[in-house]
This record gives C-alpha cells, structure tokens and sequence, in this order.
C-alpha cells in the first residue's frame, strides 16, 4: 500500500500570491471538472480513489452526489477529515470489501500511475460499477509537449511516486 505523508501533498505549492493564485486556479479547475461531470452523467453515487485532501469529492457531494472516497494515505484522510464532511474509508480499491454495482461514478484522477497493479485495479473499479456508470480517468501525459518540453525535469516524471508513465496510446 502506498502511502504519502505532507511533505508529498505540500510539494509543488508555493507561498505568497503565486501559492494563493494556484489555489484560487486549482479550485476553479475542480469546480469545472465537477461541472462537466455532473452535466455528462447527472448525479448518484461516486467514488473517488486517492482523494488527496478532499475537496474536489466535496465539490461532487455540493452538486448532489453521493459522495464516497478512499485513499491509502493517513494524511490525506486527515486532511479530508478536517477540511469536508465526505465519507473517507482507508484501503485499496483491490483490499477493501465494496458492493459489487454500487457506484454511478468512479473517479481516478493523478492516481492510477501511483499503483502496483493499475490492471487489478481497474479490474475491481469495473465490479463496483453500476450498469451504465462510468469511470473518470486522469494521468500524466509522458508524451505531452510539456513532458518533451521538461524532459528529465518534467513534474510528473517523479520516479520515486510515479510506478507507470502513460501515454494516450498506454492508457487504452
């Protein structure tokens, strides 16, 4: 189980204006996202695996969905805890003992290149899902113009983090 304490979440964040404007940015982002998804699929029940701190799930719960998230991280579930009223269960999609077509959604975002087994993973996600519910997938894109661009310096290369790099082509 991969686990991630605040030295992980707090990396990349910068402080003064640049930290407040990359908030200000991240919450828009995720206010979209949890806009676009709500206008494509209604609402229902969603699960998001690797929540980080919560606040997009909270985003998902305010537009009406039932909202669900698990996470392997300690402080992650007490970022969450602190900050939303989300219901947070601790574990791996593939461990933990979740009802067979009990989700409309299932959101992994940034979380699939962290696992061991992102094939066993998805595998499960599939078993929860409803008939007609759909899965949201993000990941880095290793052949984006960004990554060529950064090379070895690239964001999201991060070897210690990231066990699979995708491509529009891997991810299918």
């Amino acid at each position: 189980m991969w686990q991630y304490n605040e030295s992980y979440y707090s990396r990349g964040r910068s402080r003064g204006i640049a930290g407040a404007l990359g908030s200000i940015v991240s919450g828009l982002s995720q206010t979209y996202l949890a806009r676009r998804l709500t206008s494509k699929f209604g609402s229902g029940r969603v699960l998001e695996i690797g929540f980080g701190d919560g606040s997009f799930l909270e985003k998902m719960a305010a537009l009406g969905w039932e909202a669900d998230g698990i996470e392997t991280s300690d402080t992650a579930i007490e970022m969450a805890r602190e900050k939303t009223s989300i219901n947070v269960e601790k574990g791996e999609i593939t461990e933990l003992d979740l009802e067979e077509s009990s989700y409309d959604l299932v959101i992994m975002r940034h979380v699939l290149e962290h696992m061991d087994n992102p094939d066993r993973a998805l595998a499960r996600t599939y078993e929860i899902l409803c008939p007609n519910g759909a899965v949201f997938i993000a990941v880095p894109n290793i052949e984006s113009v960004e990554a060529k661009i950064a090379g070895d310096e690239w964001f999201h290369l991060d070897p210690a983090y990231h066990k699979t790099h995708y491509s529009p082509q891997t991810i299918r």
